[in-house]
């Protein structure tokens, strides 16, 4: 009964989920059945008429099967198949519905799921038939095994007769992804006419096809065809060739390639699109090799732009014939046409790249460049030129021109020079034999001393921004191929550089020469890096760049680099840093801090290897001499070193960092670091992921050094910091603490001046607990107790401030002095104020108004293109602000005093509001006279900018009082005039300006009175005051015009309708009376009649200048 229900379990697993599997066991034609009990394995051997299967897109049908296998009841998952025979398997490929899918939807599967694992020993068919669609193929005699497990699939083809000829298969495929392929492919077809051997090895992945492949023939009058198919990641890239080469007279040739959805990836390239390309290829290869080729793009883009490409071409007799080439991407085009070989061939091509930063992102700018090869085959003459403007390359290089050319040829070679010679190539074809010699001329040219280049290179505005000043440099390539030197130099306003390489190209391939010169100075001549003596450098493979040793003079020290070698078996480096001033250090090249100064002289070395892993060690320590901080117009900061020296050991990827400093001013500082470094993506770095283990004890004499970090803070002071940081680079987590004494903070811009301050922090969980933090400010002190928590992200405070007395700022233009408590909190970015603060002195002194200004019609061009800071999301949900009774305010004509309550609430989002009175009393001067402010009350109930007016400002004048009232809001003002006694508008103003009626003001009054009145009273919605005379009598206009008493006139204007005005002139002293009818016949134009004292009619054309 075990046995029994072990073989019915086996064959439950596997047949279940396969159509009619189990009506074909019902038709078994016989079934034997054998098994011992101590080995518990059963014998099976099944005989078949047919057998149906469907798997996917393919239908399997299988006639005559005989099959002998073993079962193991204790291993039901197994399926052991010892021979297996079949007549005939017939296999039908249906099409594929999915096939007009996306290709980003078509993905493989993470893994082959098997029902059964399964191992066929020995298989024999007879017949094999393959049809897809009206193709049909045949295989016989096919004999194979398989063996497929969740882990690899391996199948061995052992024979099989195709219409091709014999071949054999052995392959092996991981069974999950990406589906890694290792195997090989044979075909071998002998016949008496043909004798052809096929090997094709496949390696890669299914993601990622690899074929290599090995094509013998022999017997002529035969012709070999090709077809070939290779798809590249995840379908991104497909190349179909079909080709065919005929075996008998001049040996034809034909060849059809198809390279579609190439990628930019493809080349390591960030940027989006996709290139399709097609090409044909026909030609003979007796008695002589000739071609032609063609090549075009179809429906390609590249970063979203069409890409046009053509490409004819023919080459006869080893000569090019005929070529043309054009590409273009947007605006951007090149060009080139011509043959090549023959004695007054020439090949001109151009280049037109007004838009480079549509061929990538890391680029930009504009570019021109033309050229020409001319000449024999022998004897070719290559030459060039080229300009750039505005150019942006990879690592934020920015030019703004360049210029050069070149020239590449035998030397003293012309056009008209150049005689023709038959350049040949030997062929040794597929069954036939072809004899030809390279002439002694061509080999000759091949000779690099035969060979001179001249090409100069100019540049103007080389600048990073590491180093935004601009730079002018000039390269310069001279010699023969194999004896040539190139020289560089390059000035700014701060820096110079020489530098000479000489040398040559290698006959294996590869250059090698010397670095025969290399100066760079500095402004000054302090910081100078200059070669001792020519060190060796060599570019070639498979070792790559090799340079040393060599010896650098840095002031009076010097760097040694032992040996520098960076290939394809990675980088090695070593050397040694004897005796190197600071002084000398390049600034500029090092980014060193300006006010950095003194006499310390360093010495180190360098131990660097990287292959797989990353070694090394890198030592630098002080010798002897001091650091000095210099600032403009302050006292030079020595730190008093004693010790300054750090260690880096890099071993198998582990960074370790120990760094010390010893100083009488500076203290002592004890740094250590340990980390991972990343190098799986050929790069090394710091991942975000990586292990910490750091750690920091400083015990600092004075803080004053830090200050010199930026011209704007001042720092002194007593610090002791121990701090322990784990976890990751992206999430350290940080605990420790920090003390200070006799403390001292300074803001000279902005008068803060914090002093004698105390500090205790803790640091836990990344939570910084301020236990104690109070400073003096003036007579009065600061004090804020809380705490900071750092989250990636979304950090979060909690602080309390108690001012009492505390100068906030001290400036000559402004004092605060306050008291009072505050409380700030920062949650999910917002920041939470609220509190009560009283001003207990306070001065203000406005600013004077008539500083120059820009125009608007000024454009500021900003180059930062560094990103703004986003503004603080914050919320006021109740500041309490008392201005008390010693608030003064002066500038502007304005001396007085404010005081008053006020309430601040809201947010960023909804802007500030304000609730409360502000009263304002004192003086104010405008046109030569003291007003006194007699009512200042400034009501806040709503948006902060704009409170509620109610200010009178008067004149005391005999025993007349006039002055000037504003009411409204500060959006919309409304100001009139006001007096006691009561008086017209005009007696008013007169006394307000003049100090009397204006029936006594004189003629020279009367423009004063009219300026003054627009000036004052034009001022929000208040309405001047000769526009309310004219309203008041019916007109448009009334205006008192003029210089002196002479020419002092009235005028009074009605308009009658939109392009017709009346006006009315008269002078207080002389003849003018006269009345003017205008009218505008365009916006320039117009047409004015008048008549009285003066009669005349003009047409006048009207422009104004701003």
């Amino acid at each position: 009964m075990r046995v029994q229900a072990g073989l019915m379990r086996h064959w439950h697993l596997l047949l279940r989920g396969s159509r009619g599997l189990y009506a074909a066991l019902a038709v078994l034609l016989s079934l034997g059945l054998v098994y011992t009990v101590q080995a518990m394995n059963i014998n099976v051997t099944t005989s078949l008429d047919s057998f149906s299967y469907q798997l996917g897109s393919l239908d399997l049908q299988l006639e005559k099967l005989e099959t002998t296998m073993q079962l193991a009841p204790d291993d039901p998952g197994r399926l052991n198949i010892q021979k297996l025979h079949a007549q005939r398997l017939t296999i039908h490929i249906k099409d594929d519905q999915t096939t007009d899918a996306p290709a980003a939807d078509k993905k493989l599967p993470e893994k082959i799921t098997l029902p059964v694992l399964l191992e066929i020993q020995q298989a024999d068919i007879q017949e094999v038939i393959i049809v897809n669609g009206d193709d049909r193929q045949v295989l016989k005699a096919v004999q194979l095994t398989l063996k497929a497990d969740p882990q690899q699939l391996s199948l061995q083809l052992g024979s099989a007769q195709t219409p091709w000829g014999g071949i054999a298969l052995d392959l092996g495929m991981q069974a999950h992804y990406p589906f890694a392929l290792n195997g090989s492919l044979a075909l071998k077809q002998k016949t008496a006419s043909l004798d052809a051997d096929l090997k094709l090895s496949l390696g890669g992945s299914l993601q990622q096809l690899q074929l290599n492949t090995d094509v013998y023939a022999s017997k002529p009058a035969q012709t070999l065809v090709l077809h070939a198919n290779a798809t590249g990641n995840d379908d991104e890239a497909h190349l179909q060739l079909r080709g065919q080469l005929s075996l008998e007279r001049d040996y034809p040739v034909s060849v059809n390639a198809d390279l579609s959805q190439i990628s930019p990836a493809l080349f390591g390239l960030q940027d989006s699109g996709r290139i399709d390309l097609t090409s044909t290829l026909q030609g003979h290869l007796l008695p002589g090799p000739a071609f032609t080729l063609s090549l075009r793009s179809q429906d390609s883009l590249w970063r979203g732009e069409p890409l046009q490409l053509q490409l004819q071409a023919a080459l006869k007799d080893g000569l090019l014939r005929d070529l043309k080439l054009d590409a273009s991407l947007a605006a951007n085009h090149l060009h080139a046409a011509g043959s090549l070989g023959a004695a007054g061939d020439t090949l001109s091509w151009r280049a037109q790249l007004p838009e480079l930063s549509r061929l990538g992102s890391a680029i930009g700018g504009k570019l021109s460049a033309d050229g020409e090869i001319r000449g024999t085959m022998d004897q070719l003459l290559t030459e060039f030129k080229l300009q750039a403007e505005k150019l942006t390359l990879p690592g934020d290089l920015r030019i703004d021109t360049v210029t050069g050319s070149g020239r590449l040829g035998p030397a003293g070679l012309t056009a008209a020079s150049s005689t023709p010679e038959a350049t040949k190539k030997s062929l040794a074809p597929v069954g036939g034999t072809a004899s030809n010699t390279v002439p002694e001329t061509a080999l000759a040219a091949l000779d690099p001393a035969k060979l001179t280049m001249d090409a100069s290179l100019q540049l103007t505005g080389l600048r990073t921004l590491a180093y935004p000043k601009r730079v002018n440099a000039d390269v310069k390539l001279k010699g023969t191929l194999d004896q040539h030197s190139l020289t560089a130099q390059a000035r700014s306003v701060d820096l110079e550089l020489d530098a000479l390489l000489q040398g040559g190209l290698l006959a294996q391939g590869g250059w090698q020469g010397q670095l025969q010169r290399f100066n760079y100075q500095e402004a000054g001549g302090a910081q100078t890096l200059q070669l001792k003596a020519p060190a060796t450098l060599t570019i070639a493979a498979p070792q790559g760049l090799q340079l040393g040793p060599l010896v650098m003079n840095v002031g009076q020290g010097a760097l040694h680099l032992t040996q520098l070698r960076s290939g394809p078996q990675g980088l090695l480096s070593t050397g040694e840093l004897r005796g190197i001033p600071l002084q000398a250090l390049p600034r500029r090249l090092l980014s060193l801090p300006a006010n950095l100064d003194g006499d310390a002289v360093f010495s180190g070395q360098w131990q660097l290897v990287v292959d797989q892993q990353v070694n090394g060690l890198l030592q630098i320590k002080r010798d002897s001499g001091d650091i000095v901080l210099r600032e403009q117009n302050q006292k030079p900061i020595p730190l008093g070193l004693q010790q300054l020296e750090s260690t880096l050991r890099i071993d198998h990827n582990v960074v370790e960092l120990q760094a010390a400093a010893q100083g009488t001013q500076l203290g002592n500082i004890q740094l250590q670091f340990e980390s991972l470094l990343n190098t799986s993506t050929g790069n090394i770095s710091l991942r975000r992921d990586a292990p910490l283990q750091a750690s920091i004890s400083a015990d600092l004499n004075t803080l004053s050094w830090l200050g010199m970090v930026t011209d704007a803070v001042q720092m002194d002071g007593k610090l002791q910091i121990a701090l322990q940081a784990d976890g990751t680079i992206a999430h350290p987590r940080l605990r420790g603490t920090a003390a200070g004494q006799a403390l001292q903070l300074a803001l000279p811009d902005e008068g803060v001046s914090l002093k004698q301050g105390v500090l205790q922090l803790s640091l836990a969980d990344d939570t910084l607990q301020i236990q104690q933090a109070r400073f003096m400010g003036g007579e009065g002190t600061l004090e804020v107790v809380g705490k900071l928590q750092w989250q990636p992200g979304s950090p979060s405070l909690a602080l309390d401030w108690k001012a009492d007395r505390f100068t906030a700022t001290s400036r000559t233009d402004r004092v605060v002095v306050v008291s009072g408590t505050l409380a700030t909190a920062l949650s999910d970015g917002k920041l939470q104020i609220s509190g009560d603060l009283s001003a207990d002195r306070g001065n203000l002194l406005l600013s004077d108004d008539d500083k120059p200004s820009l125009g608007k019609d000024v454009v500021v061009d900003d180059t930062d293109d560094s990103a703004a800071a986003a503004p603080l999301d914050y919320v006021l949900s109740g500041l309490n602000l008392n201005l008390g009774g010693n608030f003064s305010i002066q500038g502007r004509g304005l001396d007085g005093k404010l005081g008053g309550k006020l309430r601040l609430t809201g947010s960023s989002q909804r802007g500030l509001r304000a609730d409360g009175n502000v009263q304002a009393s004192g003086t104010y001067m405008a046109y030569g006279q003291v007003l006194n402010v007699e009512t200042g009350q400034i009501t806040f109930t709503g948006p902060v900018d704009n409170p509620g007016l109610n200010i009178v400002a008067t004149r005391q004048q005999q025993a007349v009082k006039v002055g000037v009232k504003i009411t409204g809001t500060a959006v919309l003002p409304t100001v009139k005039l006001v007096s006691w006694p009561e008086m017209s508008d005009g007696d008013k103003l007169s006394w307000l300006i003049l100090g009397h009626g204006i029936s006594e003001a004189g003629q020279n009054d009367f423009a004063l009175l009219s300026l003054a009145a627009g000036a004052l009273l034009s001022q929000g919605q208040s309405v001047p005051l000769q526009t309310r005379f004219a309203r008041a009598a019916g007109l448009d206009s009334f205006n008192i015009g003029g210089t002196n008493a002479q020419n002092t006139s009235l005028s009074l204007g009605k308009r009658l309708s939109s392009k017709l005005f009346l006006s009315y002139e008269k002078a207080f002293n002389g003849l003018l009376n006269v009345a003017r009818l205008t009218y505008q016949l365009t916006d320039r134009w117009s047409v004015r009649s008048q008549a009285g004292s003066e009669s005349a009619v003009d047409v006048l054309y009207t422009f104004s200048f701003r």
